[in-house]
């Protein structure tokens, strides 16, 4: 029962992931969802995609400070992931 949480969680990220992505097969050039998509990639350990897609909200929205905090912080956490490992 302990896992089971976690496993809703997990779910819930690769749900919103899926329903993300369909929003932005539309409108690709949607920053919000773009944004809301890096962080579900972040939780789930996703750094590249994450970064992808922080990238890609920075350069349709370079006024936007929340996708270069988004892109920053996908980048620290993926550095300190890389460094655990080694």
């Amino acid at each position: 029962t302990r896992q089971k949480p976690f496993t809703c969680m997990l779910q819930a990220l690769e749900e919103a992931v899926e329903s993300l992505s369909v929003a932005l097969h539309i409108s690709p050039k949607d920053c919000e969802c773009l944004c809301l998509r890096s962080d579900a990639y972040l939780q789930l350990k996703l750094y590249h995609l994450a970064l992808r897609d922080a990238n890609n909200a920075c350069s349709l929205r370079p006024d936007l400070p929340d996708a270069e905090i988004r892109r920053r912080c996908v980048r620290v956490l993926a550095l300190r992931c890389v460094l655990k490992v080694h």
